[in-house]
């Protein structure tokens, strides 16, 4: 698709933040809904379809966004798919190029030219966005941690909190209480990586309030380029590692050495 793969030289050590902390534990909620998740791709999760550029499966493009924000999108039609790297597409129909396999529906890369589909259903409950507030490793501004995930699962894992937060690569913390260490900005709520440091926080709503859902999701179509717009991260894709590099809100704190295995 659009998005381009960042695929550096194979080198034998990069650069790795020694000060970056390390990705705690998910916690059980966490565990489980990815389990279900995975197992299911999903609420109203249908199957794997094939797709094509030229000729699209499902033809309405919503730009880039989690599970939550796709099915947010695409309210008014009676399917929803995400493909490569959290593109989402809706429509009415979904199969004229036939089932596919090798779908990854709970990755970050789901997998190209294939969609995960999924009927539109109604929500259940949706939260109203607060604001991007600072946060800080050793003082936490919503002090709970849940482990990492979308959207909607931070809102379910925070019931009974009045507010939750996500962050970084989809942390979620929840609290009754925020802003103790103020606003800030470059919260970016829609995307993978939401920014370190800085939690967008939410609100939920009662059962039958109505809500638009979170402002700053856009319906923008990005185009990833080497560099620019990748994810600083290890991603498996089409059996082997690629590293995705940039996009960071920590490039500036890289320090330590981390030693990259050999690439098959």
């Amino acid at each position: 698709d659009a998005c381009a793969r960042c695929t550096p030289a194979q080198p034998a050590a990069i650069q790795a933040s020694s000060d970056r902390r390390a990705a705690p534990a998910a916690s059980a909620a966490s565990a489980a809904s990815a389990a279900a998740r995975g197992a299911s791709g999903g609420d109203g999760y249908i199957g794997c379809f094939a797709d094509q550029v030229a000729d699209r499966a499902l033809p309405v493009s919503k730009g880039e966004g989690d599970f939550e924000y796709c099915s947010q999108q695409c309210q008014g039609y009676k399917y929803f798919g995400r493909q490569w790297t959290q593109e989402c597409w809706c429509g009415d129909s979904f199969s004229k190029h036939g089932e596919a396999s090798g779908c990854q529906c709970d990755a970050y890369n789901i997998g190209g030219n294939k969609n995960c589909v999924y009927e539109v259903l109604a929500h259940k409950q949706e939260a109203e966005e607060i604001g991007c507030y600072a946060d800080q490793v050793a003082d936490r501004d919503l002090e709970v941690y849940k482990g990492q995930g979308d959207f909607e699962f931070c809102l379910e894992a925070c019931e009974g909190f009045s507010y939750f937060g996500r962050q970084w690569e989809q942390e979620c913390f929840c609290g009754n209480s925020y802003g103790k260490h103020g606003e800030a900005t470059g919260c970016k709520c829609n995307d993978f990586n939401i920014g370190g440091d800085r939690n967008c926080v939410y609100k939920p709503l009662s059962p039958g309030t109505s809500s638009t859902g979170p402002s700053s999701r856009t319906t923008t179509t990005t185009t990833t380029t080497p560099g620019s717009g990748c994810v600083d991260r290890w991603q498996l894709i089409d059996g082997r590692f690629e590293v995705y590099v940039g996009a960071s809100s920590r490039d500036d704190r890289l320090t330590g050495d981390f030693v990259v295995p050999a690439l098959a």
